[in-house]
């Protein structure tokens, strides 16, 4: 049969097709590639047998500054994870230079080299992340690339180094993309935080997250039968809650104008706090006093502390906290890197260029305290946008005047039919 016009035209356009959806699922596929895969990290620096103490001083002092500021919004059930928001914003500051990166340092590791904060947040993930009969405790740091974003590979391989971080592209103009970073979310925290952002946008260019999960039993847990209820004063007024209740031997903390115990989760190596103001003090006016450092510090040292026989009794919770840390850390010093005309992450472009800053820094959190254990995860998202977005600009045409038409054979490169049309004439029905 002889083959007609026709027949040629639909083959040749279903090879395009073809053609269009084998490069789109290529184009994708490539898309979720690990960055990482082709990134050879410099040779890991010799491993330190302790972090830095200006840098654990620095932390104290952030942990306290991000609820204290933090708590000025959130009126109720406040709980943020520092380490969390510390190591999203350490990975972050690797690729700061100038003012940016010297106020970051200040806030993060003041008195300390980029180089020695790299060096104690490597040294902490290291040492905490732990996977044991009764106790778990993961952390894991991801960075998300625009996908047509020439990223520096230096920075990536500071990230992999110190932070064990993977990096992938992604396009952030897909209406999916949020997903694929929630799901990586929601599996990290064991699905207790199922997502950190709602949607994407064509300026943003990465993002940067960490993720934290933790889940511990008592080394002697509370026996139900002692749960039961008493009254809980709130700040809107007296509250009937269950209480755990337990006598025995405790850590016994007696700090200046509060008091309180701490407990330990299987294994001894963690343990949970709680301190009690005295009763005309509220509990946020109270740790704005203390010295980070003192605290932090009095309540590591668990073999200083004094011993008692101790009846207790705390209510089981459970509770979430979602807010945007930005105003929190721009008051703590870090105000360059959230300005679009002041930011400085020249050494996160792969050509040196200013394109970045910090739109937002987003945290969750989620925490369980039972009979039998606690459980919480927490996950930071930094938000990295373009200084300046040009959008594309959109083309506009309206043939309402004489104009020059055909018909290509694209195979040959001949035209089948051309024409101008000075007078359109519509088709008869």
């Amino acid at each position: 049969m002889k083959t007609t016009y026709k027949t040629w035209l639909a083959i040749f356009v279903m090879g395009v097709l073809i053609g269009t959806v084998g490069f789109s699922a290529a184009f994708h596929e490539r898309q979720s590639d690990d960055l990482m895969k082709s990134v050879k990290s410099p040779a890991r620096t010799p491993v330190v047998d302790q972090a830095d103490p200006a840098v654990t001083s620095a932390f104290h002092r952030f942990s306290q500054d991000l609820l204290v500021s933090a708590g000025t919004r959130a009126k109720e059930n406040l709980m943020v994870s520092p380490l969390s928001v510390y190591l999203a914003l350490a990975m972050t500051v690797n690729g700061a230079q100038g003012t940016t990166q010297q106020e970051m340092l200040g806030a993060l590791a003041t008195g300390a080299s980029l180089e020695e904060m790299n060096q104690s947040a490597s040294y902490w993930i290291g040492k905490l992340a732990t996977k044991e009969k009764d106790t778990e405790l993961s952390i894991a740091n991801s960075i998300w690339i625009q996908h047509d974003y020439r990223v520096a590979k230096p920075f990536l391989e500071k990230n992999a180094q110190y932070y064990d971080a993977s990096a992938r592209l992604l396009d952030f103009s897909r209406q999916d993309a949020p997903k694929v970073i929630n799901d990586w979310v929601s599996k990290m925290t064991r699905g207790k935080i199922t997502s950190i952002i709602d949607r994407t946008s064509v300026d943003m260019l990465m993002i940067l997250a960490n993720a934290s999960y933790f889940k511990s039993d008592w080394d002697e847990p509370f026996e139900a039968s002692d749960t039961y209820d008493r009254t809980f004063q709130t700040t809107a007024g007296p509250l009937e809650t269950p209480f755990m209740h337990a006598a025995r031997p405790m850590v016994w903390l007696d700090r200046s104008q509060a008091q309180g115990i701490m407990l330990p989760y299987t294994g001894k190596r963690f343990w949970f706090f709680a301190l009690l103001p005295d009763a005309d003090i509220p509990a946020r006016t109270w740790l704005a006093r203390q010295d980070a450092n003192q605290l932090f510090t009095g309540l590591a040292n668990t073999s200083a502390v004094h011993m008692q026989e101790v009846e207790l009794a705390i209510p089981p919770f459970t509770a979430t906290y979602a807010d945007t840390l930005a105003q929190d850390l721009q008051a703590m010093g870090m105000t360059a890197a959230f300005k679009p005309n002041t930011a400085d992450f020249s050494l996160m472009s792969d050509q040196g260029t200013r394109d970045l800053f910090i739109s937002d820094v987003l945290h969750k959190t989620f925490i369980r305290v039972d009979e039998e254990g606690t459980e919480a995860a927490a996950v930071t998202a930094v938000m990295m946008k373009a200084t300046a977005y040009m959008r594309e600009e959109i083309k506009r045409i309206v043939f309402d005047r004489p104009f020059f038409y055909g018909i290509m054979d694209i195979e040959t490169g001949l035209p089948l039919f051309i024409g101008i049309l000075d007078k359109p004439v519509a088709p008869s029905p």
